[in-house]
């Protein structure tokens, strides 16, 4: 994750910098200078509404803070550590994330669409109305996550892991989760039409008035699940796996 040997920087350098990088983004790179928070320690600090577009702050230790509003559009965040941090409302649009520490940061109302969150570390991290549409977070943790009505619509999550998470109300549509690990998860009243899950572990899940329409299950491990008024019409599911699943009035109609 973030470098050992952080450099901390104080409020009223964040602050001048802040405002040269208001200048650069303002006059297109022509006046001012690039925000540079590489490796920089910004940890528990207050920088709410703090706009730090297209900067770069990989490897930046931003544990703690609170980056409640704040813009992080097409910034550079590989490796950062915002494990704790109060990302309310905080824009992330096109943001690079690889490897960045999420875990148990707030992420209310947060925008990452189109950001590239690859192995990102979001172990229980609080996910509500945030907006992942077309992101990637292939091979992420988000292990034991909370996600409440969020919107993942057309999202790339090959390989991801969401063990014992919790997904509830949220937009799943068209979303990739081949070889995902969804297993003792609780999909609560949730969208996953054409949703691609082949091979995905689905094992001793909940599934409760959830969609799987037209979904790709085939060759899914469904085996142990409880699976509650939920529809799998014209749902592909050759090769999967439902061995002692549980299957309480839910549709299967025209699914192979």
């Amino acid at each position: 994750m973030m470098g050992k040997n952080c450099i901390r920087i104080q409020k009223e350098q964040i602050t001048a910098m802040a405002n040269e990088h208001h200048r650069w983004l303002e006059t297109e790179g022509r006046e001012g200078k690039r925000a540079d928070l590489q490796e920089a320690d910004l940890s528990n600090y207050n920088l709410q509404q703090i706009n730090l577009e297209r900067a770069n702050l990989q490897g930046a230790n931003l544990r703690g803070a609170n980056l409640r509003t704040s813009n992080f559009k097409g910034a550079d965040l590989r490796q950062a550590d915002l494990s704790l941090a109060n990302l309310q409302w905080a824009i992330f649009l096109s943001t690079d994330l690889r490897k960045a520490d999420l875990r148990q940061a707030n992420l209310h109302f947060a925008n990452f669409a189109k950001a590239n969150l690859d192995q990102a570390d979001m172990e229980k991290v609080f996910l509500h109305n945030a907006f992942f549409p077309e992101a990637r977070l292939k091979e992420a943790n988000l292990t034991k996550a909370c996600l409440r009505f969020n919107e993942f619509y057309l999202a790339d999550m090959r390989q991801t892991v969401l063990k014992g998470a919790t997904i509830t109300e949220s937009n799943m549509r068209e979303v990739n989760l081949s070889g995902a690990d969804l297993s003792d998860t609780e999909i609560i009243r949730s969208d996953f039409e054409r949703a691609d899950l082949k091979k995905a572990v689905i094992c001793r899940a909940w599934l409760f008035k959830s969609n799987f329409d037209s979904a790709d299950l085939r060759g899914a491990d469904l085996k142990g699940s409880k699976i509650e008024k939920s529809n799998f019409r014209k749902a592909m599911m050759r090769e999967a796996n439902r061995a002692d699943a549980h299957i309480l009035e839910s549709d299967f109609q025209q699914s192979d």
